[in-house]
């Protein structure tokens, strides 16, 4: 990772760790939503403009239309590597792409892998998306460590007319929910990465 996002890491950091421990009830995003409480508008567009840089590393972008359906994980190291998770639907065709960043000396190694999948392992995520309550998740918390891994997660979902939306972040997480849900989905896309990686030699 540049010096530059390892110095953005940091502040983050520090930067979570306060709103989590003074006397604001509620994260930035949260507060959106909720009238009875200030947004803290500085932090939240901090948080924002950190998860676009690591976005721009990973030459990546977010599915956008009013139609769209997709559910995209970012995990960044601290030490420079990372991975990207995006699964898309376009109506009944179901996609995968993977991109995987890893630091080689001055130069970032980038790869990537795109498959479709099927109708059942979508479900089968949407479905551990469910489980893990992440539609009503805190939308951001952070753990203070020396050397941290950060999460952040988006959802979109069309279902019964209704769009549902959803973004979290997540530092270094311990016993957190999401953070299992974060691990849950790394470890489910390496499945299917193998799988169709044999399928298709």
């Amino acid at each position: 990772m540049t010096r530059l996002i390892k110095t953005i890491f940091f502040v983050l950091s520090f930067s979570f760790l306060s709103s989590c421990v003074e006397k604001s009830p509620s994260d930035p995003l949260t507060a959106k939503e909720n009238t009875t409480t200030s947004p803290d508008t500085t932090l939240t567009k901090q948080v924002l403009w950190f998860r676009t840089k690591l976005i721009e590393r990973f030459n990546d972008s977010i599915p956008n239309g009013i139609d769209s359906n997709y559910y995209y994980l970012i995990f960044s190291s601290s030490f420079g590597n990372g991975t990207t998770v995006k699964f898309t639907r376009k109506e009944d065709t179901y996609f995968l792409c993977v991109k995987t960043l890893t630091p080689n000396d001055s130069i970032n190694r980038l790869t990537q892998y795109t498959t479709e999948i099927d109708k059942r392992e979508w479900y089968q995520l949407e479905n551990m998306v469910d489980e893990f309550d992440f539609w009503s998740a805190t939308h951001f918390k952070y753990n203070r460590v020396l050397d941290g891994d950060t999460y952040f997660l988006e959802g979109s979902r069309i279902s019964n007319n209704m769009k549902l939306h959803q973004l979290v972040g997540r530092g270094s997480p311990r016993y957190d929910k999401i953070g299992a849900l974060c691990d849950y989905i790394m470890k489910y896309q390496e499945h299917l990465v193998f799988q169709y990686k044999q399928v298709h030699k």
